[in-house]
C-alpha cells in the first residue's frame, strides 16, 4: 500500500526524525525546508525532494526551487521515482502512540493503517458536552458509562436527555408516578393524578349520588355505601319525589305524557 502522507495533515513539518528506528536517517529522505523526515514526498523538475505541504506553501511565495531558484510551479511537482518511493516506505517508524504504550514498530507505507486503528491513539468523545479525550480501547467502555450518553425517559414519556440530567428530568417529568395523597396505594402519573382523585381513587370522598342527600363516604367503600342506601331509602324515595314535583310545576304537562 502506498503512503499517503498523513502523519502531520497537510502541516508544514515533516516526520520527526526520533520517530525513526534507524537514526540518522539518510539525508536524502529529509526535507531541505523543515529538515525532518519527508512526509507525502515529492519532487521538483530539478529533482529535489520535499514534504509536499513543506514546497507548495514554499511556492505560494516564490515560484522557484528553494534549492537551486529553478522556475517551478505546484503543476510540475511529481512522485518520487520509483525506487527512492520503495525505499522510503521500508522506513522503519515507531507508532505516534508509542509514549501510551504502543510498541509497534511498522515500515512506513504500513503506518497510515496502523495509527488509525491504533487501540492507544486518542479518540474525542462524540456524545454532545462530553470534552474527554480517551484512548481507543477504553473507548466503548467509556462510551457506554458516559455521564453525557444520551438516555430515554424510563416514564416513556419519550424526553431523551443526558445520563447526568436524568434525575433532574426524572423530578419534572409528567409521567412520573406519584403516591396518591388519599393513600389508595395506587401509584398515578403525576399528569393524571387531579383525575385520579376526582373521578377514580377507591378512597377519595364523594357525595351520594341522589341530589340532596348530604351524606357522604370513600368512593370504593361497597359496605358503607350499601347500608346507607339500604336505611336511606325512604329519605331517598321522599328526594326524588321532592324533584319530581317541582319539575313538574316548570315543564308542561305534555312532558310527563307515557309514551309508551
Amino acid at each position: 500500500a502506498e503512503y499517503m502522507g498523513t502523519v502531520n495533515s497537510g502541516i508544514c513539518m515533516g516526520i520527526d526524525t526520533a520517530r525513526f528506528v534507524a537514526e540518522p536517517v539518510a539525508p536524502e529522505f529529509l526535507c531541505p525546508i523543515c529538515t525532518e523526515v519527508l512526509d507525502d514526498p515529492i519532487q521538483t523538475l530539478c529533482e529535489h525532494y520535499f514534504c509536499r505541504s513543506c514546497i507548495i506553501t514554499a511556492l505560494q511565495h516564490r515560484s522557484q526551487c528553494p534549492i537551486d531558484r529553478r522556475p517551478q510551479l505546484p503543476s510540475d511537482l511529481t512522485p518520487l521515482p520509483r525506487g527512492m518511493r520503495s525505499q522510503y516506505e521500508r522506513l522503519l517508524i515507531y507508532c505516534i502512540n508509542r509514549e501510551r504504550g504502543c510498541d509497534h514498530v511498522l515500515a512506513l507505507s504500513a503506518l497510515a493503517a496502523h495509527e488509525g486503528s491504533c487501540e492507544f491513539g486518542e479518540l474525542k468523545c462524540s456524545y454532545g458536552g462530553c470534552l474527554e479525550t480517551v484512548l481507543r480501547k477504553n473507548f466503548d467502555d467509556h462510551r457506554t458509562n458516559c455521564e453525557w450518553r444520551p438516555i430515554q425517559c424510563s416514564f416513556g414519556c419519550g424526553t431523551v436527555c443526558p445520563y447526568r440530567s436524568a434525575t433532574s428530568h426524572s423530578s419534572i417529568c409528567h409521567l412520573r408516578p406519584v403516591e396518591c395523597p388519599n393513600s389508595c396505594g395506587q401509584m398515578i402519573p403525576s399528569n393524571s393524578l387531579t383525575q385520579h382523585l376526582a373521578e377514580v381513587c377507591p378512597r377519595g370522598i364523594v357525595n351520594c349520588r341522589v341530589d340532596g342527600c348530604a351524606f357522604s363516604g370513600e368512593r370504593g367503600d361497597e359496605n358503607i355505601w350499601n347500608v346507607h342506601n339500604t336505611s336511606e331509602a325512604t329519605n331517598h324515595v321522599a328526594i326524588l319525589s321532592q324533584e319530581l314535583k317541582k319539575l313538574k310545576e316548570v315543564l308542561p304537562p305534555s312532558f310527563f305524557v307515557d309514551t309508551i
